[in-house]
């Protein structure tokens, strides 16, 4: 008996479609018919897909939104101007008030570390004025945040390499 080509597919999404699968090689169809099981059909696909797509448009406005924001945190956190292009400046902005609100969070809130201890952090993050540091550090772990500090010396532009 030869292997089907056609398989009826219920997706993740709850639709029910008949695909043709005779383009597969025959021991990869029913593999690749459990695979688009777990997976939303093409029109669900592209419905959500079209939906998460935004307009330059929107996008800018959305960027500016984001930076007022944080622009008005730094302010209130009496955080000092960042150093940088206007591009970095705003992301940087951004960075700095994600990375320390979620540093407060899992040192202070979730953590072990004493409000004391976590003025001396923010006192450290006021000496980091370049966009740059902010941008190049924001993927690392919240709890990171005070040994970086620590590590960017004194005006924020330190660097391990004794040569520089």
């Amino acid at each position: 008996m030869p292997v089907p080509t056609h398989f009826d597919v219920e997706h993740l999404c709850g639709h029910s479609l008949t695909h043709d699968l005779s383009d597969k090689r025959a021991d990869e169809r029913a593999g690749f018919a459990r695979w688009l099981g777990r997976r939303p059909c093409t029109d669900c696909w592209r419905a959500a897909k079209d939906a998460e797509s935004e307009t330059p448009e929107h996008r800018a406005t959305r960027h500016a939104a984001e930076h007022a924001e944080a622009r008005a945190w730094s302010k209130d956190q009496h955080l000092p101007p960042l150093e940088g292009s206007d591009s970095q400046i705003g992301f940087g902005e951004v960075m700095r008030r994600k990375m320390l609100t979620a540093a407060y969070q899992a040192l202070v809130l979730d953590g072990q570390m004493s409000e004391t201890d976590w003025e001396q952090v923010e006192e450290r993050a006021r000496r980091v004025g370049l966009a740059r540091w902010w941008l190049d550090n924001k993927e690392l772990a919240p709890e990171l945040l005070p040994e970086l500090l620590e590590a960017s010396g004194e005006d924020g532009r330190g660097c391990e390499n004794p040569a520089m």
